[in-house]
């Protein structure tokens, strides 16, 4: 790829991330820059992303964090009054939310398996 065509590549992707900060959909960016679907819209705002300085993910973090918490206070007085759907809504911001502070523990898997082997060449006394 030439710089040019580089440096095209990286603005379409900065506008990406834009329109996702401003809380389109993945959809729509795609079809606001051709892209050929969602997931060429979500990799463009995660490479544009990955360039980012650590301050300035932290800010988008930050902004991430925000528009949940204004998403939940919105929502609060519905599931203070039982509302099913709103409390609903209100644990996926909380999933949301926790997975981008990372507070959730990483899952346990326990595996087990029996393996045998068999050693060819080797008289068993010898080991």
């Amino acid at each position: 790829m030439g710089q040019a065509t580089q440096a095209v590549a990286r603005e379409r992707e900065a506008k990406a991330l834009e329109l996702a900060k401003a809380g389109n959909s993945y959809e729509k960016i795609a079809q606001e820059l051709g892209y050929a679907g969602r997931e060429g819209a979500w990799k463009a705002v995660k490479r544009s992303l990955d360039r980012l300085t650590k301050p300035a993910a932290e800010d988008y973090r930050a902004m991430q964090l925000e528009r949940l918490n204004t998403m939940r206070l919105g929502l609060w007085p519905k599931v203070q009054k039982g509302g099913e759907r709103a409390t609903e809504v209100a644990l996926r911001i909380e999933e949301r939310e926790a997975k981008l502070l990372g507070l959730d523990a990483p899952e346990q898997l326990e595996t087990k398996q029996d393996i045998t082997v068999t050693v060819v060449g080797i008289d068993p006394e010898d080991i």
